[in-house]
């Protein structure tokens, strides 16, 4: 019988012995159990041979490219009707290549295989996770590189350095002393890469706390290395030194910075001259230079000294200045409720008077309340010459009302004489200060001659 027949219904596996045919068939024989059956076929590679009796062996034979997992199990032997397990055939990698400054370990090129790094002396693996390569597939597994080992860490000034190792990628964390602080915050941590530590910052002093600013403040809370204060001054005050607003904390000392001080008003015109200056800042000056044929004068008709001449801001206002007057004026000059009063020794029609006061930056005196009309009271008889003087104030078309020549307002306080104003002849429209009447006021011609007695704002 042939051993080899057997009935296509009779099933069969290439690791189980062949299974007898059903005897109740008319058409079956008898499978041999001594017969193995056909090999299936194999992946990457095929089995030699042609037999399948029982003691006969075949061998695995790989494609190119490929190779045996196993090179010591390459033959199936068939035992009991079953083939005996043999390996299977797998992709080859190439030849590892050479890593510069250290070596690999492993001989075998087949799937599964494994390469070892070693580093020469003075070099570390840059990833000491990463120290093996298998072979997948036909291909090694990345591995890591040889790099040089970093040199002892050096000594920190005022501070440590934390950690050992000096193999790539180890880090040395810095913590400054008492009283100490990073430089750069950022850069505490330096790391071993290449056979070099990176730049590492220093530990420098901490600063004191900043000190109070008059007329102002100064915002930020850090006293490390670095920190800022930044000054802001108060309502009406402002930095003398808008350059210098910033203190920063620089190796334990806050750098100066300027101070907060009041600001002064603009300053205003000067008739007749100029004033030179212009910062409206704690200190700043202004000085009066008068314009030709001017001069600046004081109540003693002689050139004043420099401070007169100088206007100081102290504290949010300016010193008082000088006027510029004519060269031709002889005068006295007093000082009062903020305005300058001029008694000069030139008499003139009243158009004229305030012709001349306006030159001067000023206008006819105007007696506004009481109180002036009796410091001129007081005053006026110091000039003996003075007798009768114009007021700068005129009557309107009802008799004893009166306005002002300067601003044109209306005249609210008077101080006639007994029986003034009269309007004599029917066109005294002008008013003057009467000795003869303790300087109570009497109507007069526009066109009379009086003494001119100028005011001017101080």
């Amino acid at each position: 019988m042939d051993k080899r027949k057997c009935d296509d219904t009779c099933p069969y596996d290439s690791t189980q012995p062949l299974q007898r045919c059903d005897f109740t068939s008319a058409t079956s024989e008898k499978c041999p159990t001594d017969v193995c059956p056909p090999f299936m076929k194999q992946t990457n590679g095929k089995v030699l041979g042609n037999t399948y009796e029982e003691g006969h062996k075949r061998r695995l034979q790989c494609n190119h490219g490929y190779l045996p997992l196993d090179p010591n199990n390459v033959t199936s032997q068939c035992q009991n009707g079953r083939w005996t397990n043999f390996t299977t055939c797998v992709q080859m990698c190439p030849p590892f290549e050479n890593k510069s400054n250290g070596k690999v370990v492993g001989d075998s090129f087949i799937e599964g295989a494994t390469r070892n790094l070693t580093c020469n002396k003075n070099y570390s693996p840059r990833n000491g996770t990463n120290v093996e390569s298998r072979c997948s597939n036909g291909k090694w597994s990345k591995i890591t590189e040889c790099v040089k080992v970093c040199p002892p860490f050096g000594e920190i000034k005022n501070g440590t350095v934390f950690g050992d190792s000096v193999f790539e990628g180890a880090n040395r964390t810095l913590n400054c002393n008492q009283n100490y602080s990073p430089r750069n915050t950022t850069n505490v941590v330096s790391r071993c890469e290449n056979g070099q530590w990176s730049i590492i910052t220093e530990c420098v002093q901490v600063c004191p706390p900043f000190g109070e600013i008059k007329n102002g403040t100064v915002f930020g809370d850090s006293v490390f290395e670095g920190a800022n204060r930044t000054l802001n001054c108060n309502q009406n005050y402002s930095p003398r030194n808008n350059t210098n607003v910033v203190s920063r904390c620089e190796n334990g000392q806050w750098s100066t910075i300027t101070e907060c001080v009041q600001v002064c008003h603009p300053f205003g015109e000067i008739k007749n001259g100029t004033v030179f200056g212009d910062s409206v800042f704690e200190g700043a000056n202004r000085t009066l230079n008068c314009n030709q044929n001017y001069s600046p004068r004081n109540n003693t008709n002689v050139a004043l000294n420099e401070s007169k001449l100088t206007s100081v801001c102290d504290n949010g206002i300016w010193s008082s200045i000088t006027r510029c007057v004519p060269d031709k004026w002889v005068y006295r000059a007093f000082e009062f409720n903020q305005s300058i009063y001029v008694f000069t020794n030139q008499s003139d029609t009243f158009a004229e008077a305030v012709a001349f006061c306006e030159k001067g930056d000023g206008h006819v005196i105007t007696l506004d309340d009481e109180t002036e009309q009796q410091w001129v009271k007081q005053t006026a008889p110091i000039e003996n010459a003075l007798w009768e003087f114009w007021l700068g104030i005129t009557e309107t078309n009802v008799t004893g009302k009166c306005t002002r020549m300067h601003d044109k307002a209306n005249v609210s306080y008077n101080n006639w004489a007994s029986g003034q104003p009269n309007n004599a002849n029917g066109d005294q429209e002008c008013v003057i200060a009467n000795r003869k009447y303790q300087w109570a006021w009497d109507d007069r011609l526009c066109t009379d001659i009086y003494f001119i007695v100028c005011e001017l704002s101080n």
